[in-house]
């Protein structure tokens, strides 16, 4: 008996922990759901008015979004310069004409910026592969409201299901729900694509026909968090519930003090000791007593404001000092610069260092997540073994100047010229070969140097008529490049200004060296 109420009882306890664990998710999501709304609205200019407004009377409330300020300089920072994909080498580049091929990089700078507003709105930042009826894949961006993550039990940060839900209208007019549902499949080699109905507001749903396998071991869906946020799932948006409760309470000040000066902006006239029949209103608005003779112990005058709005705009301001700490968004990168002069490089790097710190963070994340899309449309494509490198450009403003006397100093302490053209945004191996002329360029070159005189003339400055070696130097190095674009040797001295020289028929010194090795050996 004992051991029947034990199954009973467990069994209870098991329906009832199941029922708990579903009402909990459920409420998890509602709640992400409502602060989704609540920073978007924010975000968009609608935020919930601080003051009551009674029929007839002003609206003296004021908003200003501070929570587009902060989204939108964080957008700027981050993808506001093109981020610049490179995909494998200077010999192969079909990854790198396929990728421009399915997603152009103009399409893929607009994506990343509405992509970072998502993330810095909802937290979260989604990119989706869609394979198209001629079989070429489309990436497009997932809207972070109607997505929702099932991760391993044993692992927060393993996806084994997407669900992403919207409401749509039929052919008929009538609202239901869409849902599609991606599931990894046992084995974790391909996945499962689902596409289910409710008529109901999301209690019961109908799967639909489609049911499609996708046949790689990554997902169609990437994800990334914008800030990093332990042990959840989903990540930290920039418009937090504390930001937004900062905001909400500067718009409050500013609405109070436009109230306070709209009512007491000009002073109020006031009359003791009369009669309504003793006084008159001027032209201008200004109050007259009529000349009855009962004034003795009448009294005008005007009311005015015994204190300023000061203090509220002291509390203000330390209000924004602190929305701007809380946020990583510097006041001097909204434009506010009428305190700070002309700054230096170090300067504005300390100025700028919260907001570059949290650029960094996302770089991070939104890069992981772009790398693997990328690499997941070569798989797609039937290329392989590219590797996929993304160059990030530096969103500070500073002295270009300055960069480049920074640049220069390095190079002669020792720098290697190709950390260099990578610490000032340029591409090394891009700047290689626009820096490698090729044979024939060498050769247009040198015969219109040739046409010019520039070979058969002494160097300025050098009035003995002796060559400088540096020049010299650089027409025998002209002449090689021209013998060896099939010249004669004769044609390409005359060419350069240069006397024939008699060639002694002996080998080269370096097969020499190697003739001689080789009977030395022998």
């Amino acid at each position: 008996m004992n051991e029947y109420l034990s199954r009973v009882l467990n069994s209870i306890r098991g329906l009832f922990g199941g029922a708990r664990d579903k009402a909990m998710e459920q409420v998890r999501r509602i709640t992400r759901q409502t602060m989704i709304a609540s920073a978007l609205s924010y975000y968009s200019g609608y935020a919930p008015k601080q003051l009551k407004v009674k029929d007839g009377e002003p609206d003296d409330n004021v908003y200003i979004n501070y929570a587009e300020v902060v989204v939108d300089k964080g957008v700027g920072f981050l993808f506001g310069k093109p981020l610049v994909i490179g995909v494998g080498t200077d010999e192969d580049k079909s990854g790198e004409e396929y990728l421009e091929k399915v997603w152009p990089q103009a399409q893929r700078d607009e994506e990343f910026q509405e992509m970072a507003q998502d993330g810095a709105v909802t937290g979260d930042a989604y990119l989706k592969i869609c394979i198209e009826p001629d079989g070429r894949p489309r990436v497009t961006v997932g809207d972070p409201a109607t997505y929702e993550i099932v991760t391993d039990p044993h692992d927060v940060s393993r996806p084994v299901t997407f669900r992403c839900s919207y409401q749509m209208t039929d052919g008929a007019g009538r609202e239901y729900l869409f849902k599609e549902e991606t599931t990894r499949n046992e084995g974790g080699k391909s996945w499962r694509i689902r596409h289910f109905e409710s008529r109901d507001g999301g209690n019961l749903w109908t799967p639909t026909e489609y049911d499609v396998t996708w046949n790689n071991s990554f997902p169609p869906i990437f994800h990334a968090k914008n800030l990093p946020n332990p042990k959840c799932t989903y990540g930290k948006p920039d418009l937090t519930e504390d930001v937004l409760a900062v905001i909400a309470y500067i718009s409050r000040l500013d609405s109070m003090c436009g109230k306070v000066v709209r009512m007491h902006s000009s002073p109020k006239p006031y009359a003791k000791n009369l009669k309504k029949q003793d006084l008159e209103w001027g032209t201008d608005g200004m109050l007259f007593l009529k000349p009855t003779g009962t004034t003795v112990a009448a009294e005008l005058g005007l009311l005015e404001m015994k204190n300023d709005i000061s203090t509220a705009l002291s509390l203000r301001k330390v209000l924004r000092e602190g929305l701007a700490e809380m946020t990583g968004v510097p006041e001097v990168a909204t434009g506010k610069v009428e305190t700070t002069g002309q700054l230096s490089s170090v300067a504005l790097r300390l100025l700028y260092g919260p907001l570059i710190e949290k650029t960094e963070k996302k770089q991070l994340r939104y890069g992981r997540m772009i790398k693997e899309c990328v690499e997941a449309l070569l798989v797609i494509g039937g290329i392989k073994n590219q590797k996929v490198k993304l160059n990030w450009g530096d969103a500070l403003p500073g002295d270009e100047k300055a960069k480049m006397e920074v640049a220069e100093t390095k190079l002669r302490i020792g720098y290697s010229q190709n950390t260099v053209i990578k610490e000032t945004g340029g591409d090394p191996e891009h700047e290689a070969r626009m820096r490698t002329p090729t044979a024939d360029d060498m050769g247009s070159q040198i015969l219109g140097a040739f046409d010019r005189g520039v070979g058969a003339e002494p160097v300025a400055g050098n009035q003995s008529g002796e060559r400088d070696p540096a020049e010299l130097a650089k027409l025998v190095e002209a002449v090689g490049a021209l013998i060896r674009a099939g010249f004669k040797p004769e044609g390409a001295l005359a060419a350069v200004g240069l006397d024939p020289i008699e060639h002694l028929g002996l080998l080269p010194i370096t097969l020499r060296d190697e003739e001689q090795l080789t009977n030395a050996t022998v």
